[in-house]
Parts: structure tokens; C-alpha cells; sequence
């Protein structure tokens, strides 16, 4: 894709380019595009369709209405296709009661992309997952809404200056849709963007904890070293051990050392792993010393 065409465009261009065999899914199919369409007084029908969706938009018109569709401008980038048909203002009155036009499994989806088409969007998948379908009117609003629901995908329905419309935000929903309506290509360009987004989020929380595993050694070995010096001040540490009082005594003299370097500093070297043990036991004492030695 490249930055001039749009997430959105590439997705309809490729529903429009989808090929319908069966007669009772083509007219499921231009029933979709109706939702798009408004009658006029004269009973013309208008019909708004994305610039990539006219041939087929001409193409069902004539078939289905045997007319032919005359374009009369644009408006909001779609293009305006203006025709007379009964058989078309009747459908358009029957947005919310769309049973009689799904005569097979398929007819559903097809009048789900014909839909999606006509007043669908969607946002880029590298954006915050978002899909919308806003049809004329609330009768058609949740006539597409009961469409959806039919093959298990479901809709939230929102309100926008007085007009109905519907969404869906979660990524699992947007991938059946995608899916059902045979949108291979922008389905798996979805989904890689989707583990694209997870592999991110998986390496920041990492990278977040390692920052917070780093912060928290930082603050124990400042805490151990404080400890140390103040026992050392106490003229204390002599309560330790022979071993312990050494790694006291090195941690003391290489106090930005890390353990694996501070281990090597032994006589024999110890391991970062008993040079950890050993300073948990010399804090714990020298802890438990100060308390004593306080009153505690």
C-alpha cells in the first residue's frame, strides 16, 4: 500500500473485485449498495458509492433493474449514480426487513459487503482497531445490525449528531468480518499487523521489566553498601564471619563493581550466585545487629 491510498480504499477495492456467481447472492448483494441510496421526490433513487465500486455498482443496476445509471457528480469522495427503478424503492423501504432477499448460506455475506461498500470504513490496521457502518437511517441502522448478527458478528451502536450508526473496536470481530466477507489480502495484512503490534507490546513490556529488574539491584546494592558503612563506622563488622567479612570489605572497596565482577575479586573467586547469598546474609546480620544495637 502505498501513502496515498488509503487502508479504507484498498479494503473496498478489493470487495469490489470479488466475484459473485450465484443470481439470489447478486441481488443480496446490490440490496447491500442500497443502503447507500436515497429516493427522491420524483422516486429517482441516488445512489453514493466509492469511485472504486461504480462499474459494479452500474453493472448490478442494469442487471437487477434493468436500467441504466446516470452519474450525476460526486459528493463526499463517492459518486453519485441517479436511476428509476420501483424494484429499487422497494427494497430501500425494506432495509429492516431483509429476509425475503437472503435465499442462501452466502446471500448474508454478500449483503454484509454490499453494505460495507456502500457506507462502511475502516481504520488502517496499524491504527487503533476501528470499523464503522452508518446507513441513512436508524430502520436501516439496525437492519444491518440484525444482518450482522445472523453470521455471529456483532455490532455496538452508536449515535453521531442525531444519526445512528454502528461500530466494533475488538480485533477478533474485525477478523471474522474481514474473513466472511472474503477479504483475503487486507484479512492477512489485519493479522500480520495484529502480531506486528503484539511482538511490540511483548518487547516494551520486557524492555520494562529488564529497566525494573536493573532499578531494583541498583537500589538493593546501594542499600548494602550504606549498611556496611555505617556498621563499618560502628566499628562492627568484626560480628561477621571470615568469608562474609570479606565480601563486606570488597564490596566496600568496589562499590560500582557488578557481582560478577565483585565475585572475581575473591580469594578464591566465588560465584555471582554465592556472592548473592553472601551479601543477603551479611545484610540480614548486619540488619539484625543495628536493631539490637538500637533498642529494637
Amino acid at each position: 500500500m502505498n501513502n496515498s491510498t488509503s487502508w479504507n480504499a484498498v479494503l473496498k477495492t478489493e470487495l469490489c473485485g470479488a466475484e459473485t456467481k450465484r443470481q439470489c447472492c447478486r441481488r443480496a448483494l446490490v440490496f447491500g449498495l442500497l443502503y447507500g441510496a436515497q429516493r427522491l421526490e420524483n422516486g429517482d433513487v441516488v445512489l453514493a458509492v466509492p469511485k472504486c465500486a461504480e462499474e459494479l455498482a452500474r453493472k448490478l443496476i442494469h442487471e437487477q433493474f434493468t436500467r441504466e445509471a446516470e452519474n450525476v457528480g460526486s459528493k463526499r469522495e463517492k459518486i453519485l449514480l441517479r436511476f428509476n427503478s420501483r424494484a429499487a424503492r422497494i427494497m430501500l423501504e425494506k432495509q429492516g426487513e431483509f429476509s425475503e432477499y437472503i435465499k442462501c448460506a452466502e446471500c448474508t455475506a454478500e449483503m454484509l459487503r454490499g453494505i460495507f461498500i456502500s457506507v462502511g470504513s475502516m481504520n488502517s490496521p496499524e491504527k487503533e482497531c476501528y470499523l464503522q457502518i452508518m446507513p441513512a437511517d436508524a430502520h436501516a441502522c439496525y437492519g444491518a445490525k440484525e444482518i450482522a448478527e445472523k453470521v455471529g458478528i456483532s455490532f455496538s451502536v452508536g449515535e453521531r449528531r442525531g444519526k445512528s450508526y454502528l461500530y466494533v473496536k475488538r480485533r477478533d470481530v474485525i477478523e471474522s468480518f474481514l474473513g466472511l466477507l472474503g477479504a483475503n489480502n487486507s484479512y492477512f495484512d489485519f493479522l500480520n499487523a495484529g502480531i506486528g503490534k503484539q511482538t511490540l507490546a511483548d518487547a516494551n513490556r520486557a524492555a520494562n521489566c529488564i529497566t525494573r529488574n536493573i532499578s531494583k539491584t541498583v537500589n538493593a546494592a546501594k542499600n548494602q553498601l550504606e549498611l556496611i558503612k555505617s556498621v563499618q563506622e560502628a566499628d562492627r563488622l568484626s560480628i561477621l564471619p571470615p568469608e562474609l567479612a570479606e565480601t563486606a570489605r570488597l564490596r566496600l572497596e568496589y562499590p560500582d563493581s557488578s557481582l560478577a565482577s565483585l565475585a572475581a575479586h575473591h580469594n578464591p573467586p566465588v560465584s555471582k550466585s554465592g556472592l548473592y547469598h553472601r551479601l543477603e546474609k551479611i545484610t540480614e546480620i548486619l540488619t539484625e545487629d543495628r536493631k539490637k544495637r538500637n533498642g529494637f
